[in-house]
């Protein structure tokens, strides 16, 4: 949490915000916040550069098909949060690792000198280009903290009387439940949960894996040094992590300027600077949005240009019959509008003309489509050393996706709510630039597209065309 009583000094006279992160407690992969529980997993990632057309549009069906698991197997909405983030690459460490396993296949004596010049050139591109290599985190909300769990009632075991007395107790934990405190019933209940969703991901085309509550800590500290190294954990954890832990490695000193944030951090024994901004995807191609084709996945464009970057997204996964239900209520509304209009002799105006042509097109998709929906707000956030080099790197990548059609929105007096909703454990903040798809928005999307670099099957994939 920031520090504060502290005033900021420039020429704006911004005040240090003091804001409260939403974890208040992390136990294996599972963050507590106030609210909700919140299950975190580490996704594999391909290396897409290397795929043809056909194994690019594959693969988008496969994450499909993984995420349309997921919500069958919850049978209602699933809350998603896709975080996808770079981390530091040592360069010389990958150079020595790839000469390994050349070596290991084909001698020490039968370099060829083609693939010497190839492995020179493609040290110092990642050298020049301070290369990140690009992580993909997925969450996977598991419930509200202190609703009832009708899993765990079950009358044909307990009976009504039974029942209804454990319904009682739940109703009342709702209001006497501390925010911090996360009760063993709630451990059990996460527990739970948790194991069928990893049964879900890891089974799956995501190849997800659990996360440590470190890596999850670690997370979430290194939003708050943006452009800038992150230390490692000031103490030793073990897999409970609880709030004090928490806002003892998560400190800093921030700047509100409205459309950025300025945080300050000691590194060592220097103190250090950093800008973020975070700006919302609030346009896609309307007929474009396909895999293969001739446009890059809108969260792997950043990566292809070498900047660094977090892209998160906050999704809502609605089966299909959910949709039905609310489109319905929907038709009713808009058929008894259409009826007024007509008895009163009213011309009917153009918007319920509209709002009714998309009710049918909807409806047509609906019917003929099995796979869940998607409701999401997709952001990307760009970190600098200096405020002059962020409204640069803004503008380029505003220009860069205004190509594909694609539209890039910087907000202004929301970037504290907007780091807050992109930590783990938090919860959708600003909900203007929202979107409504099929599933087909995540399977093009390139959250689980890696780069050609530093994964060992993409290691192999790069030996076998270069020799």
């Amino acid at each position: 949490m920031p520090k504060k009583n502290k005033k900021a000094k420039n020429k704006n006279k911004n005040t240090m915000p003091t804001i409260s992160l939403p974890a208040v407690g992390i136990i294996g992969n599972v963050v507590f916040s106030k609210k909700e529980a919140w299950a975190y997993y580490k996704i594999g990632s391909v290396p897409y550069d290397f795929l043809t057309n056909m194994g690019r549009a594959r693969l988008a069906n496969d994450i499909m098909i993984a995420f349309s698991g997921l919500s069958s197997r919850a049978g209602k909405n699933v809350d998603l949060h896709i975080l996808v983030t770079n981390t530091p690459f040592n360069v010389d460490s990958w150079e020595e690792q790839m000469y390994k396993i050349h070596d290991d296949w084909n001698g020490r004596g039968n370099r060829l000198e083609t693939f010497d010049n190839y492995m020179r050139k493609q040290t110092r591109a990642l050298k020049r280009k301070n290369y990140k290599k690009k992580v993909v985190y997925l969450g996977v909300k598991l419930f509200t903290r202190g609703t009832v769990s009708f899993d765990d009632i079950n009358m044909l075991d307990f009976g009504f009387a039974d029942a209804f007395e454990a319904f009682k107790k739940g109703i009342s934990s709702v209001f006497s439940m501390p925010d911090e405190e996360i009760t063993g019933v709630e451990r059990s209940r996460a527990n739970k949960d948790e194991y069928e969703v990893n049964r879900a991901i890891y089974g799956s085309t995501l190849r997800g894996t659990r996360l440590t509550s470190e890596e999850l800590l670690l997370i979430m500290k290194k939003i708050l040094y943006p452009a800038m190294p992150s230390p490692y954990l000031e103490v030793n954890h073990e897999e409970r992590i609880g709030l004090n832990d928490i806002v003892l490695e998560t400190g800093a000193i921030i700047e509100d300027h409205r459309r950025f944030l300025k945080i300050k951090q000691m590194v060592g024994n220097e103190e250090r600077e950093g800008y973020r901004a975070t700006l919302s995807f609030s346009k896609f191609p309307s007929d474009a949005m396909r895999e293969p084709g001739g446009i890059d996945p809108f969260m792997y464009l950043p990566t292809m240009m070498g900047l660094p970057f977090t892209m998160s997204a906050r999704l809502t996964l609605m089966p299909v019959e959910t949709m039905k239900k609310d489109l319905q209520k929907k038709k009713l509304e808009n058929e008894d509008e259409l009826k007024n209009l007509a008895g009163s002799g009213q011309r009917v105006s153009s918007s319920v003309i509209s709002t009714q042509y998309d009710i049918d097109k909807l409806d047509h998709e609906l019917n003929s489509e099995s796979l869940p929906w998607v409701s999401g707000n997709y952001r990307m956030t760009i970190e600098t050393p200096t405020q002059e080099l962020l409204a640069t790197a803004v503008q380029e990548m505003k220009q860069e996706y205004a190509k594909n059609d694609t539209i890039l929105t910087w907000t202004s007096g929301d970037q504290l709510e907007l780091l807050i909703e992109e930590m783990p454990g938090g919860e959708l903040q600003v909900g203007d630039f929202a979107q409504l798809t099929n599933l087909a928005m995540i399977g093009v999307s390139g959250f689980c597209y890696g780069g050609s670099v530093g994964d060992p099957i993409d290691e192999k994939l790069v030996l076998s065309r270069r020799k």
